[in-house]
């Protein structure tokens, strides 16, 4: 009978070190929206001998390296499962923890919390907690819910192991004192980092199972949908892949929270906009080390190449700013020609602007993105008859800190 393409199970998991391409770690299930089809069963590369002919025929092909073509896999963005703002372990508490952990070239530090924090009162910037003062720092991202009942994510740009904090944009509803304050996980990208810890994934196919090694973290998107999931896509290149026993797979289905859906909150410094089409994303810089020691002629990638930091989206134009949270032409902050540069002259430097994105509203179904020195450009398009601003926002170093900063609660 015909084997059908479907993909049983695929497992992830983090190699030990930033030197180890080789072993097998224990994966767990993640679940990939598509059938990742690039994961099936490869090929050598055929050496050809057209040099070596005997009587006008080819002598047999030689085989080469295994083919380490990049692979992409589509997933829905989930949030932690269970966060009731105490003491958590992230990877053991979301699907794609230990992927981000790759991707940032960091893992997410472990929240140990004593008194579990409550808000005493947040006016503009200013935070006042009461207890779990110790547990916080410079860096946090932390969420509290509005009397609306919906969860408002900021980050704490003062106040490290106080009970008086400063964040890095007030809420845009009115905050529910008294109630939980809650942890996010967090992935800061570094330009210092270039050796990521590298990826292992199985493949598990109802007649064939694939192992990769050594996997680079190439590239990762966060498609923001409008009125859908967020989307999580991420790119790997691998150092070596291995047919291994068919055995019966083993699916457990993966630790996490709810999918993060809509309800976006963009912002430009304090002001907020409407924003549709948004997407994150970030171009690692891999470039695989060639070498006759590896066992491909390669042994791991770097973060050598240029890297990208890049938000990008539509706004609306318009001249009702603070109503309709439009990008006005003259006026407003920013207006549109931080975007256009046609209020600078040639060599003049673009400013930099302070970004955060919010997708969904719920506990364990929510994220918070946040570039603080972002470089804006962008033109004037058509979109479905209305006027709007396509944008590219490249992250910058800011004066202190990282480039960009996820947290996801």
């Amino acid at each position: 009978m015909t084997d059908s393409a479907n993909l049983v199970d695929l497992k992830f998991a983090m190699h030990s070190s930033t030197s180890d391409f080789t072993s097998t770690p224990t994966g767990v299930t993640i679940h990939p929206i598509q059938r990742p089809t690039s994961l099936l069963r490869k090929s050598r590369n055929p050496i050809m001998r057209p040099h070596a002919r005997l009587d006008g025929r080819n002598l047999v092909h030689a085989w080469g390296a295994k083919d380490l073509s990049p692979f992409t896999i589509e997933m829905e963005m989930r949030g932690v499962a269970t966060n009731t703002g105490g003491t958590k372990t992230w990877q053991t508490s979301m699907e794609q923890g230990t992927l981000l952990d790759s991707l940032f070239g960091a893992d997410a530090a472990a929240i140990t919390v004593g008194t579990v924090p409550t808000l005493s009162t947040w006016s503009g910037t200013s935070v006042t907690l009461a207890g779990g003062a110790a547990s916080m720092t410079v860096g946090d991202m932390i969420g509290v819910l509005d009397t609306s009942g919906n969860l408002q994510i900021r980050e704490i740009t003062a106040g490290t192991a106080s009970v008086n904090l400063t964040v890095d944009r007030a809420l845009t509803g009115t905050p529910s004192t008294g109630s939980t304050v809650y942890h996010c996980a967090r992935w800061d990208h570094s330009a210092s980092t270039t050796a990521h810890k590298h990826g292992y994934f199985r493949a598990e196919f109802e007649s064939h199972t694939t192992s990769f090694f050594g996997c680079a973290p190439k590239s990762f998107e966060l498609d923001f949908v409008d009125g859908g999931p967020l989307v999580f896509r991420h790119t790997w290149l691998p150092n070596d892949w291995q047919d291994t026993s068919d055995a019966n797979p083993s699916y457990t289905a993966p630790t996490a929270g709810g999918l993060i859906t809509g309800n976006l909150q963009f912002f430009i410094g304090s002001t907020q906009f409407l924003i549709r089409d948004a997407k994150f994303s970030v171009d690692n810089g891999q470039v695989q080390r060639k070498t006759g020691s590896g066992p491909n002629g390669v042994q791991g990638g770097v973060a050598a190449d240029k890297r990208q930091i890049l938000m990008t989206g539509s706004l609306y134009l318009g001249d009702n700013a603070l109503s309709l949270n439009e990008i006005v032409d003259d006026s407003g902050t920013p207006a549109l020609g931080i975007f256009t540069g046609d209020s600078a002259v040639a060599g003049d430097l673009a400013g930099t602007y302070d970004v955060a994105i919010q997708a969904g509203t719920a506990v364990g179904q929510a994220m918070y993105l946040r570039l603080p020195a972002a470089a804006f450009r962008g033109n004037v398009v058509e979109k479905d008859g209305l006027l709007c601003v396509d944008f590219t926002a490249m992250a910058t170093a800011p004066s202190s800190g990282s480039q960009a900063r996820l947290g996801i609660i």
